[in-house]
């Protein structure tokens, strides 16, 4: 997720607020689990593209040589960000939720080790890796080709392939193949789908491998009885594959002037992003709650309009707002 907003291209703001609907929405589907599974997975996994785009999107802005990258501004705005919402997150669950003894340290620590400070921060963790890792990587791709980017891309995937599915082999392969991180493919994937034109014939064969792998995991959910934990995570490759279709087919369009709003929007998000699970836990609107996608979709949008509107607030307030949200 793009922490802020470089050179408004519109498809790619819009995917970027698409991609926080369906964060909120995996989100709340947790609490439809119980008496609504089978609708609750098929709306996880359609929007089980949503995190592997933001780390697309956020290559996609940092990766290009010719666009200005500094790592230290960065640092500060994501660093910021987690040790305030941390601290909040924190906060919320001693004195409000748990009304349990607490320190300050206790508040504190999970910033640092033992456990994360609130579960969707993992985030910004994996945000601040990337970063540190991206003057590297912006000197290798500016000398590297096509074929070697593409190389690269195709061990991720196929790394990631492996370890996925060892977990599931009767003997587990030991030691065959390195674990490399499946962001990291994410990131520079963002660079390359917008850097290098895709033919027609490849991309076709994309959006097919993503509407299949939307499909699969919904099937493999119902065959299996499996958790949504253990197919809708953002290593799976079907995963892989339906993130880079959608990526694709919203850098096809060519959205009209009209679309232009959605950058100011699209600014907002990394606030939404942060605070966004503090509406879910507090603010539940019971409207048409025995059909599941339309009480769904109520809260979603209240939740982003809540939240939209929240950031927008804390962005006015002098020297501070800008870091935390």
């Amino acid at each position: 997720m793009n922490t802020s907003v470089q050179r408004h291209i519109i498809w790619a703001d819009l995917l970027r607020v698409l991609a926080i609907f369906g964060v909120i929405c995996q989100h709340y589907c947790p609490a439809y689990y119980s008496s609504h599974p089978i609708t609750s997975n098929i709306l996880v996994s359609i929007c089980d593209w949503c995190v592997p785009v933001f780390v697309m999107l956020s290559g996609m802005f940092a990766l290009p040589a010719e666009k200005k990258f500094n790592l230290w501004e960065r640092m500060i705005h994501i660093t910021v960000a987690l040790c305030f919402w941390g601290i909040m997150y924190g906060i919320n669950y001693y004195c409000i939720q748990t009304h349990g003894s607490y320190t300050f340290w206790s508040i504190i620590q999970p910033l640092f080790w033992k456990r994360l400070p609130w579960y969707h921060l993992w985030f910004l963790y994996l945000i601040i890796g990337l970063y540190l890792l991206t003057p590297v990587i912006r000197r290798w791709l500016s000398v590297a080709s096509k074929k070697n980017v593409l190389y690269f891309l195709l061990l991720c995937f196929a790394f990631n392939f492996v370890t996925y599915v060892n977990q599931f082999l009767p003997a587990p392969l030991h030691h065959v193949l390195p674990s490399l991180s499946a962001f990291v493919g994410y990131y520079v994937s963002g660079y390359y789908l917008t850097k290098f034109d895709i033919a027609k014939r490849n991309r076709v064969l994309l959006y097919v491998g993503a509407l299949f792998a939307c499909v699969g995991m919904i099937i493999l959910n119902r065959i299996y009885g499996v958790s949504a934990h253990t197919f809708f995570v953002n290593e799976n490759p079907l995963t892989a594959v339906l993130s880079v279709g959608v990526f694709l087919a919203f850098k096809q369009f060519d959205f009209a002037s009209g679309w232009r709003k959605i950058s100011w929007v699209a600014e907002l998000v990394f606030g939404i992003y942060l605070m966004h699970d503090l509406f879910i836990q507090y603010v539940h609107i019971p409207l048409f709650d025995r059909l599941l996608p339309i009480n769904l979709i109520v809260n979603v949008l209240c939740n982003f309009a809540l939240c939209a509107v929240l950031t927008w607030l804390i962005r006015k307030v002098p020297y501070v707002g800008k870091y935390i949200t």
